[in-house]
């Protein structure tokens, strides 16, 4: 039991915007400002409480390719009823029968040497290839190929490639993306969506019918894609999603020691993704595991130094549940009902006052960027023993 309430009845949840997520019906739709975001799966299951950091999408006009400031060569881009995007029609983009490099794409500002990524929702509607890259003296970006699941990476000058993926969003859309950086900044990059023909090929004259269906388009700063942040003549910022206890006396927090059960839907790779904190505020004293940039399971405790244990390295998109404990000198961890790992390395239990779910630092930052569909907080340290049943999914 979580002291005899359920999250909601504790937390304290607020944005100061408005944000999408998928609904039941595999449509983004809008939640209202403070209102906590509960995502689905893609055949409409909920999947759980959704946490973002703040962004911004820098890409205007990002739901309407038709906008005027979209420039495009031997494609039309027609709208063809509603996309991913509740209330937003996505655009077919036909490349025409004249033989050339076929796309679309817009200029657009990006700071230098910092991460940035890439991201477009598509479909394919004829042609299975689909080019996602910025153009400058450096290019980054890559070739998805919407049928067989694979990506090319393409990158040159200073540019490098450090994140790539296909997140299936049910209904034949994809929300394609890359994420990298470039020594090039402050001038125009260039979203493009480069219609491909099944041969692969750049250039090529398309038969005038066949093409990719294109609902929304992002570029923000970092290596993964967040909510989608709907654009049209100015950039558009998102603020972060936060869920606090300011009071652990509503959790019945013991300061010597504690469990807690989460179950979750695994976020992409690329940047720390924090599933909850138990902290004075800042970073030097918290309890908090949060999934690595490469996707490990990590279970870090902070107190003048730091002790941590290395779980699993989880697949992007699985459902799991795991169950942390920490006590004086020792903490561990049980992953998917798996005997629990352990680290008894000596140290005090943190001195904590608040709790934050869904990052991994309690003034905002490593938000876990994915779904968290249970928690459960148990005001003892259970015996290793005890954790692996604690933590077979449910």
């Amino acid at each position: 039991m979580l002291a005899q309430k359920t999250l909601d009845q504790i937390l304290s949840f607020t944005r100061a915007t408005t944000r999408y997520r998928r609904g039941s019906d595999g449509l983004y739709i809008q939640d209202a400002i403070n209102v906590p975001s509960m995502q689905y799966d893609i055949v409409g299951n909920p999947s759980g409480l959704t946490t973002n950091g703040s962004a911004t999408n820098t890409l205007t006009y990002s739901t309407d390719t038709k906008a005027g400031v979209w420039n495009k060569a031997f494609v039309s881009n027609l709208d063809a009823g509603v996309g991913r995007i509740s209330g937003w029609n996505a655009q077919n983009i036909v490349p025409d029968t004249t033989t050339g490099n076929h796309y679309l794409g817009r200029g657009n500002s990006v700071p230098a040497n910092t991460d940035v990524c890439l991201s477009a929702i598509v479909k394919v509607n004829g042609y299975k290839n689909f080019w996602l890259y910025g153009v400058n003296a450096d290019n980054m970006g890559g070739k998805f190929n919407l049928i067989d699941k694979t990506i090319i990476d393409y990158a040159s000058g200073t540019a490098v490639v450090k994140t790539r993926g296909m997140i299936d969003l049910g209904g034949g859309w994809y929300l394609c993306y890359v994420g990298g950086q470039a020594a090039f900044g402050g001038v125009a990059a260039t979203l493009v969506n480069l219609v491909a023909n099944d041969a692969n090929g750049s250039s090529y004259a398309g038969d005038g019918t066949s093409g990719i269906l294109v609902s929304h388009n992002q570029i923000e700063t970092g290596l993964v894609p967040t909510s989608p942040i709907i654009t049209s003549a100015a950039q558009v910022t998102r603020s972060a999603d936060s869920a606090l206890i300011t009071d652990l006396t509503k959790l019945a927090f013991n300061p010597n020691g504690g469990t807690v059960v989460v179950q979750f839907v695994v976020p992409q790779p690329g940047m720390n993704a924090g599933l909850f904190n138990f902290s004075d505020g800042g970073t030097t004293s918290r309890i908090t595991p949060y999934v690595n940039t490469v996707g490990t399971l990590t279970f870090l405790i902070n107190n003048a130094g730091s002790r941590s244990l290395a779980g699993p390295t989880l697949t992007p998109g699985t459902v799991v549940r795991a169950a942390f404990a920490w006590g004086k000198d020792d903490l561990a961890m049980s992953v998917n009902g798996a005997a629990a790992v352990f680290n008894s390395l000596a140290g005090n239990v943190p001195v904590v006052d608040r709790f934050r779910l869904g990052a991994a630092i309690h003034a905002g930052g490593d938000y876990f960027n994915g779904s968290i569909q249970h928690f459960n907080y148990i005001p003892v340290r259970k015996a290793n023993a005890e954790l692996a049943p604690l933590s077979m999914v449910q």
